[in-house]
């Protein structure tokens, strides 16, 4: 059961809290106990999830998942039971995820994980979403998926909040030395329906003073329909949070010697909105890099220094926004040349 009417009292609640109160239907969590008493399956090599209509908390699916020490395709995801509004709760799912990632066998080499689609959004677009900052001042989630994308071959991110340090670590992070980072087997990643929100749950969409709002947040006491109403007067994207992410990006993927493709897109109003893509011929070493806006996205040089564009490539990618490359990277990123070739296409 869910329901879809605001309630200040659900907001401070725990996920124990709305089932108690009977606002969501009873979600499956298992300890490291409780899933000692599952045997060990030596021959699955695939698990998927369908991510719409679990009742699995994350520490149910990835308890169980820890069982296939010789895994190597997994698919999952959170579904639609905890309501926007319901801040404390996210936050307790979402911090559960971060303990659980590592948990993921070594034997895995595709890792996709998808959230039901409105629960990352804001309850109307003049809300904040969920504040998701550790009391380190860090997104700890984007900072464990990095980690796990290291021994991945593949990663795909569906409707997940994450911020730059997915990609890169912030001067904040702790014991993290950035030369060291470095993706070895990592060939495909893509980042797709991303909530527009910063860690700590604020728009990354300013209000577009041309744009008029279609009418009073008041009368969306029961939540706001993005699907059907997109961001109302939100329409101008903070292109110094953009810049943050399209730089890390662009660092690490010198760092990624066997990328292929690489696609990172903010959920949008539309389908194909705002978006960074970037492919590459392991062969060849050809490559092309492509941004895409309808936010008004004003491109920073740190982005065209990070993406290792030079002279007359970095004046036409901010002429055209779309390069093509003889031979990506041009300059040494400090990984060795039989690293680069030896995983064939």
């Amino acid at each position: 059961m869910s329901i879809r009417v605001w309630n200040w009292d659900y907001e401070d609640s725990t996920v124990e809290d709305l089932w108690r109160m009977d606002l969501i239907d009873h979600l499956v969590h298992l300890t490291k106990q409780d899933a000692s008493a599952y045997p060990i399956l030596h021959n699955v090599r695939s698990l998927s999830l369908e991510t719409a209509v679990t009742n699995m908390r994350p520490s149910a699916f990835f308890q169980l998942l820890s069982r296939l020490p010789n895994v190597r395709r997994v698919s999952a995801g959170e579904s639609f039971f905890i309501e926007p509004f319901a801040l404390r709760a996210l936050r307790e799912e979402r911090q559960s995820l971060v303990h659980c990632l590592p948990l993921v066998p070594p034997s895995v080499e595709e890792f996709e994980y998808e959230i039901a689609p409105d629960r990352e959004m804001s309850w109307t677009p003049v809300d904040d979403a969920a504040n998701y900052l550790s009391v380190r001042g860090l997104d700890e989630l984007s900072i464990a998926f990095r980690t796990l994308a290291m021994r991945l071959i593949v990663l795909h991110l569906t409707n997940v909040r994450v911020n730059s340090e997915l990609f890169w670590a912030s001067p904040e992070e702790d014991r993290v030395i950035v030369d060291t980072l470095n993706w070895p087997v990592l060939e495909v990643i893509t980042i797709t329906n991303t909530p527009p929100y910063t860690a700590d749950g604020k728009w990354i969409l300013e209000v577009d003073p041309n744009r008029e709002p279609l009418m009073e947040m008041a009368d969306f006491d029961n939540g706001w329909n993005y699907d059907e109403l997109g961001f109302d007067a939100r329409g101008l994207i903070r292109s110094d949070e953009v810049d943050k992410l399209y730089s890390a990006m662009g660092k690490a993927a010198q760092r990624m010697p066997r990328l292929r493709y690489l696609e990172f897109g903010f959920r949008g109003e539309t389908g194909d909105w705002e978006s960074l893509i970037f492919s590459r011929n392991l062969q060849t070493r050809e490559a092309h890099l492509e941004i895409s806006t309808e936010w008004e996205y004003d491109l920073g040089d740190e982005v065209i220094t990070a993406w290792g564009l030079e002279g007359e490539k970095a004046e036409e990618f901010r002429t055209y926004w779309s390069i093509e490359f003889d031979h990506w990277p041009s300059g040494d990123t400090g990984v060795e040349e039989e690293e680069i070739s030896a995983r064939p296409i």
